[in-house]
C-alpha cells in the first residue's frame, strides 16, 4: 500500500460508517489530482518526498475527518445510526416477547373482568418499565462508547521517549507536539467484512437475554392455573443464577466488541483476537455449566405437587425435556465456538504465511 492508501485508511477510522466510502473516494481523488499538479509544476515524476509534503499540507487524518463531521453530541454521528437501528429493533422485539410471555399467563387465567383489567394494567406497567430500563441502558452504553471511541484521538501526556500507538490512543512526550509524519501511518490490513444485520441481531438478542435473566427471571418456567390462581414454577436452579455474573460479563463484552466492529466497518487483528479470547472464556464457562450441578430446578415431584391433576408420565416429560435442551444448547455452544476458534487461528496462520506487501 502506498502512502495515499494508508492516509485514506487512517481518515476512514474517524468517519461515520454511512458516509465513509464516499468521503474516502473524494479525498483519494483530490490527493491524486493535487499530486499530479505538483509533479507537473516541478517537471518531474511524483516521488515519496513530494507525497509526504502534500499530505503534511493536507492535514492530519483526524483533522481532515473532523471537517466532514457535525458538532459532537451525546451520541455522535459515527454511532447514532447504529444506536437508532439497535433501538428500533431491540425495543419492539423486547416488548413483543414480554407481552406474549406475560399475556399468556394473564389471559389463560379464569379472572373476573375487573381482575383481568387490573392484571393487564400491571402487565403493561411492567413492560413499560422494562422498555425504559432497556432504552436507558442502550443510551448509557452508546454514550460511553462515544467518549471512548470518539472521532478524535485521546491524547495523554506521559513520560516516554517516542510516540506509541495502543488501542487507538496516542501517548506523547511532554512538551511540544511532535511534527506529524505521513510515513508513520500504520499499514493497511487486509480487511474481512462481516454482516451488519448479523451483528445488530446479535446485539439485540444479547440485550434481551440480559434483561430477561436479570430482571424478569420469573417468566422462565412453568405457568398454569391452579384453584383459580395463576401458579408459576421456576425452571432454572440457583446454580444457574450463580453463573449469571459471568454470563453478564461475557455478554457485555460481546456487545461492546460488536459495537466497535460496527464503527470500524471490518475485522482487524485486535478485534479478531478479542473475539478469540471471548470464545475461549465462553467455552470454559459452558464446560463448567455442563459438567457442574443441575441447572434445572424443577423435578417430577415438585411439578406433581404444584399440579396434582397432571399424570406422573407428563410430569417426568416436563422434567426431562428442559434438562435435555439445556445440555444440547451448551454442547452446541461449545461446538460452534470451537469451530469459530479454528477459523480465527487458520486466518491468522494464513496471514503470517502471506508475503510482505511492497
Amino acid at each position: 500500500m502506498n502512502l495515499i492508501d494508508r492516509y485514506i485508511a487512517e481518515v476512514g477510522k474517524h468517519l461515520t460508517l454511512r458516509n465513509r466510502a464516499d468521503i474516502q473516494k473524494e479525498i483519494h481523488s483530490t490527493l491524486q489530482d493535487m499530486l499530479e499538479d505538483q509533479a507537473g509544476q516541478a517537471g518531474r515524476e511524483p516521488d515519496e518526498a513530494m507525497l509526504v509534503k502534500l499530505l503534511k499540507e493536507f492535514g492530519r487524518p483526524e483533522d481532515v475527518a473532523a471537517s466532514y463531521l457535525p458538532e459532537r453530541q451525546l451520541i455522535g454521528p459515527q454511532l447514532y445510526p447504529i444506536f437508532s437501528l439497535v433501538c428500533w429493533v431491540a425495543l419492539p422485539v423486547l416488548a413483543a416477547v414480554l407481552l406474549i410471555v406475560t399475556g399468556i399467563g394473564v389471559f389463560t387465567a379464569n379472572l373476573t373482568p375487573v381482575a383481568l383489567l387490573k392484571e393487564i394494567g400491571q402487565m403493561l406497567l411492567q413492560v413499560g418499565s422494562a422498555l425504559v430500563s432497556a432504552f436507558g441502558s442502550i443510551v448509557i452504553t452508546f454514550a460511553i462508547l462515544e467518549r471512548v471511541f470518539g472521532t478524535k484521538e485521546i491524547k495523554t501526556r506521559v513520560r516516554v521517549g517516542k510516540l506509541e500507538h495502543m488501542a487507538g490512543l496516542t501517548f506523547q512526550v511532554e512538551g511540544e507536539e511532535k511534527d506529524w509524519d505521513p510515513r508513520d501511518l500504520p499499514e493497511v490490513e487486509d480487511v474481512e467484512k462481516f454482516s451488519i444485520p448479523g451483528l445488530v441481531a446479535e446485539i439485540v438478542f444479547t440485550v434481551i437475554a440480559i434483561l430477561i435473566f436479570n430482571f424478569f427471571p420469573r417468566i422462565i418456567g412453568y405457568g398454569f392455573l391452579l384453584n383459580e390462581h395463576w401458579t408459576f414454577l421456576p425452571l432454572l436452579s440457583d446454580t444457574f443464577f450463580g453463573y449469571l455474573p459471568y454470563l453478564n460479563g461475557l455478554w457485555g463484552l460481546q456487545i461492546v466488541l460488536n459495537l466497535v466492529l460496527l464503527r470500524q466497518g471490518h475485522w482487524a487483528t485486535t478485534t479478531r483476537w478479542l473475539r478469540f479470547t471471548l470464545l475461549v472464556l465462553g467455552i470454559i464457562l459452558a464446560a463448567f455449566m455442563l459438567a457442574g450441578p443441575d441447572l434445572v430446578a424443577s423435578s417430577a415431584a415438585s411439578i406433581s405437587v404444584a399440579w396434582p391433576d397432571l399424570s406422573s408420565e407428563a410430569a417426568n416429560i416436563l422434567t426431562l425435556i428442559p434438562r435435555i435442551l439445556v445440555k444440547v444448547a451448551l454442547g452446541l455452544s461449545i461446538l460452534s465456538s470451537g469451530v469459530e476458534l479454528l477459523k480465527i487461528l487458520l486466518h491468522q496462520v494464513n496471514r503470517l504465511n502471506l508475503p510482505d506487501k511492497v
